[in-house]
Formats: C-alpha cells, structure tokens, sequence
C-alpha cells in the first residue's frame, strides 16, 4: 500500500516541480533537498457556524475542540501576556520574529508536550500566525503540515512599527501572541491580536482579541488561511544518484469553523488519548477498547499504533502489518494450593540446607578441637568405637586362671 502511495505522490511531485512554492525561513532551515506533500486522509469535521451566545463542542477524532463565544468564559481565557510580573520569561523584542516576514524561529519547551500522541520538547513560531511542531524544518513545508494555528494567514510583522510576536515559556505553559499583526497584501483589513497557549497534558487555547473579518474574508491568494491543527508522517525512499526523496502524508487536519466571527472568543481543543501513548500491550489493547482508535501491539517494533501515526515507515518496516497482536499473553495465576504446596516445599529444602550445614560445622569444629567435649564425644561414637563395645574383653583373676567373658548384656 505505501509504494502505491509513494509512486503516487512522486508523480504529483514531479508535475508540480515548477509551480512556485510557499516558503518559511529561518537561520536553520533546510532550504534544498526532495519533499513530495499529498494528503494520506482527512480528519475534517465541518459544521455550521454557531450562534454567537452558542458553546459548542466538536469531536475530531484526535481532539475534541469547545468554542467560547465572547463573555466570561473567553475572556477568563485571555493570557495578558504584555502584563506579567516574571518579565525574563517573556520575550517582547524578538528581532527575528517581530521585524521580519515569512520567517520561524525554534524555541525549547521547558515541558514535555503531547502533540496527536506523540511527545514533543521544542516549537517553531512563526510570522504568519501558527507554531510547527516537528523538528523537520523544511522550508517548504512549514506552512503546509504540522502546524498549531490560531490564525494562519500572510501576516507581516514589518508593515507597522507596533506589530510584536510575545512569547511566554515556564515548565507548565507555552504562549505566543501575535499583538497587532497585519496582513501582507491587505494592510487596510485592520490589526490582528490573538495567541495560542500550550500546556502539558497536550490542551491548547486559541484566544482572539481583535480580529476585524470571518476567517472566511481572510484574503488566501498568497498563503493558506486556517484556524485548526494538522499532522503528518514521512516515507523516505532512496533514487538513483544516491538520493533519498521525502514523501510527506498528511494523515490528520483539524479545520475548525472557518464561517465563526473570532473577535474577543476562545477555542478549547482536548487531546483523545489514542494508541501511541501506550508502552506495553495491555495499555494498547485496552485503548482499543475504550477509544474509536483500532489498536494494535507490534512485539517487534514493542510499540503500540492503528497503523497510521509519525512512526507508520518504522511500522511497515518492522513488518508489524503481519506480527501486530491485538490479545497479550497472560500467564495463569497459580491457585492458593498450587502456592501453598510450593511455599511448604521451599521450607522443607532450607531447614534440610540448614541441618547439612549445621552437621559439617560441627564435624570441622571436632576434628579441629579433638579434646573437646564435641570432639571427645564424636570420638566415643565413631562407628569403630561403637563395634568394640558391643564386643568388649574383661580380665578376671580367679584361682591363676584367666577367664574370658564375653559380655552379653546387650
């Protein structure tokens, strides 16, 4: 199934070789090499726009995703960034992001963050209103995969001297702020203000201050326009030359309501454990039973997956498609006689132990220590003085004469 996939996609790589392609950069990104993008499957779950006063809860398979319309709850979500006390944590004057255009910058997190599963310790943030979370930074494929985006759209820091990308980063949360960015061809739409927060059990927030147009009316000629998540796996496959060429599956996108007026409201999105958080075999086929995901155990690659995750090459590699279990060997538990016989015969072998060596302690000590009581005891009952006794010789003197008696009281 993979080859047809990846003779598939390095055909429609091929023929969209000299289109021209969107591009991130940054001072490590890797700007050359073969990468080949094609959706494996989608996760979409469209809806109608909600009510404005409406809360509403959207099952993604991965994630499961609250609107908060504005009010309270929004607002109670809002992370005053440009506010905080503990000011070395946050960075208001990054030269990188906040005055240039196109461009991402990694950072580390300070916690182990759960992305679709999979456990994530550094981001990259990004001009353009979304965070890429894979430690693959092709340049061409930042704005395609892998991304967080509160906002994604062609925003430009450098159109006005107020724009600012914040970031907040303790060992509990993660936050960016995109503060009063505009949109690189329409200046004229009005600054943009919304950030993303990440935490360690893997929720995320997207929270909006000002955003003056539907995600709809979000001019996308340029740049793709989303509000969602996505993720992706690789197929390496080397061709003539010596080359390895990278096709990029697209397994998951996240796309949430793309109709919703955004201004002062708040999505919740809370991660659906599924089958690559399990490290044994009962973990993964219990998950199989208590989430929508079909979970497999592979001995071999000792990891537990539906076939489709980042690590799907290392799964077909490992021939897990033919060796994946979905029951676990259990060993039967011994019955309490079954355990009782085995504990009474455990005791009887260590007090035998125990007397053997008790017996060669005191036989050394004896023959070390020959006048001793033990040693003088051992001595009188040694089997040769035993067979005297039974038949000893005593002298009498009676009249001259030597009378032998034979002792035969025992």
């Amino acid at each position: 199934m993979v080859n047809v996939f990846q003779a598939v996609s390095l055909l429609l790589g091929l023929l969209a070789a000299s289109e021209g392609v969107l591009e991130y950069q940054s001072h490590n990104a890797k700007h050359h090499g073969n990468i080949i993008f094609r959706e494996f499957s989608e996760s979409k779950n469209k809806r109608q726009a909600p009510q404005m006063n409406e809360t509403t809860k959207d099952d993604h398979v991965y994630y499961t995703s609250v609107f908060h319309p504005p009010g309270a709850m929004a607002n109670s979500l809002w992370f005053d960034i440009s506010n905080l006390p503990d000011r070395e944590n946050v960075n208001l004057s990054d030269p990188i992001l906040s005055n240039n255009y196109r461009f991402f910058a990694s950072h580390p997190l300070l916690f182990d963050f759960p992305y679709y599963g999979h456990t994530i310790n550094s981001i990259s943030v990004t001009t353009g209103g979304f965070l890429y979370a894979s430690n693959y930074t092709h340049a061409e494929l930042i704005a395609l995969t892998h991304n967080i985006a509160p906002l994604q759209a062609d925003f430009n820091p450098e159109t006005n001297d107020t724009a600012r990308i914040f970031i907040y980063s303790t060992s509990d949360r993660f936050t960016v702020q995109w503060n009063q960015v505009h949109n690189h061809d329409h200046v004229n739409d009005g600054p943009f203000t919304f950030q993303v927060s990440l935490f360690q059990d893997g929720s995320i927030h997207f929270v909006y201050r000002e955003i003056p147009l539907a995600v709809s009316d979000i001019n996308n000629e340029n740049h793709p326009v989303e509000v969602g998540l996505s993720d992706s796996f690789y197929v390496d496959e080397p061709v003539p030359g010596g080359f390895i060429v990278r096709t990029v599956f697209e397994y998951s996108r996240i796309q949430l309501n793309a109709t919703q007026q955004l201004q002062n409201s708040a999505y919740v999105l809370t991660p659906v454990l599924n089958c690559v958080v399990a490290s044994s075999c009962d973990e993964c086929i219990m998950l199989s039973t208590t989430s929508s995901f079909n979970c497999e155990w592979c001995p071999t690659a000792g990891r537990c997956s539906d076939g489709i995750d980042r690590y799907t090459q290392d799964w077909f590699e490992s021939e897990c498609s033919e060796t994946a279990v979905t029951t676990c060997q259990v060993v039967s538990p011994l019955s309490a006689g079954a355990v009782a016989g085995i504990s009474a015969a455990v005791v009887i072998v260590l007090a035998v132990v125990i007397l053997g060596l008790g017996i060669i302690v005191i036989v050394f000590i004896a023959y070390k220590r020959p006048t001793s009581r033990m040693g003088l005891f051992l001595i009188e009952h040694r089997p040769k003085a035993m067979s005297l006794n039974k038949g000893s010789a005593s002298y009498n003197v009676d009249s001259g004469n030597t009378i032998l008696k034979e002792d035969l009281s025992t």
